[in-house]
């Protein structure tokens, strides 16, 4: 009798693990189904927006800072397997010239 109940205690181990695996599969898969849409709507909003000002402050390894004022169109983002490619158009100012200024309330 031991023996039988024995089995049955790993048989109904094992379903349960079964089950579990797939529950959690199913539920991993519908996240990242709900984690793609979501992206993707965040996506279509980015790109119905106007462009806004702004700049890009670069730090360099050596200390400085330099910023970037203008205009900037990402042509491709690199998610299709290509490399980052952005247009840009304006001017890049280094912290020791006398037009500095990455913060446009000052």
């Amino acid at each position: 009798m031991k023996k039988k109940t024995c089995a049955a205690v790993i048989l109904g181990t094992l379903f349960l693990c079964a089950a579990a695996y797939a529950a959690g599969s199913y539920a991993k898969e519908k996240l990242i189904e709900e984690a793609v849409q979501e992206a993707q709507r965040q996506g279509a909003g980015q790109q119905a927006q106007d462009p806004q000002p702004g700049y890009i402050l670069i730090h360099t390894t050596d200390g400085e800072a330099w910023g970037f004022y203008g205009d900037m169109k990402i042509i491709s983002d690199g998610t299709d397997g290509a490399g980052i490619d952005i247009d840009m158009s304006g001017w890049l100012v280094g912290s020791t010239h006398d037009c500095y200024n990455p913060d446009p309330e000052e």
